[in-house]
């Protein structure tokens, strides 16, 4: 059970954070520090190509998931805080180019934006990753089907995400999630953003 801090615990870090290593390269294991939060989502940061309200709005989510460091139960509020922002995002991406969203769930927005191209699966960082990995794989693997092709990312996102925002908004229990949880959400949140407003463009 979540208990109000004392007064004096208010800036102790939460030891459930505390309680996650950090494996360096050479495979050494040290505490997490408050250090390494702040580089990861310090890497997220929006560009100047996207909107000020929307860039603000990310700040938010990315400054409650800092203060995870302190009270480890607002890492599920910084999750849903990022979903709303990609809504927010999609509704202004859509709104900018004549569509009207008042009646638009998340759902149709990202199912919207994939469908017009504002959004690839090129453009998330898991993707990327996922894809330097599979430059390792045999041809001969492939040719005989012992790696099936993927369901297409941003399909995935826009059947999932509605879904997982709702179980934070519209909860049936307490979720609790790790910090490793809300930064997923967080990069998720970063590219997709990202390629709703690309440089080059004027919003």
């Amino acid at each position: 059970m979540e208990e109000l801090k004392s007064l004096g615990e208010i800036t102790s870090p939460d030891r459930r954070t505390r309680a996650f290593p950090v494996v360096k390269a050479n495979r050494n294991v040290r505490p997490m520090l408050l250090e390494d939060l702040y580089k990861a989502v310090e890497s997220l940061q929006l560009p100047p190509t996207v909107p000020e309200e929307i860039r603000s709005y990310f700040n938010t989510s990315c400054n409650v998931f800092l203060y995870g460091w302190f009270a480890y139960a607002l890492y599920a509020v910084a999750g849903l805080h990022a979903y709303t922002a990609i809504e927010l995002a999609l509704k202004s991406r859509c709104e900018s180019s004549g569509y009207r969203t008042q009646r638009w769930g998340l759902a149709k927005l990202l199912k919207h934006a994939i469908s017009n191209g504002w959004v690839a699966d090129q453009g998330f960082t898991v993707v990327k990753r996922a894809g330097e990995q599979r430059v390792n794989i045999p041809e001969k693997w492939i040719k005989t089907r012992q790696v099936q092709e993927p369901e297409r990312y941003c399909d995935v996102l826009a059947n999932a995400l509605p879904k997982l925002r709702n179980e934070l908004a519209h909860p049936n229990y307490e979720y609790v999630a790790c910090h490793n949880d809300a930064l997923f959400t967080l990069q998720i949140a970063s590219d997709l953003i990202k390629q709703l407003f690309p440089s080059g463009e004027e919003h």
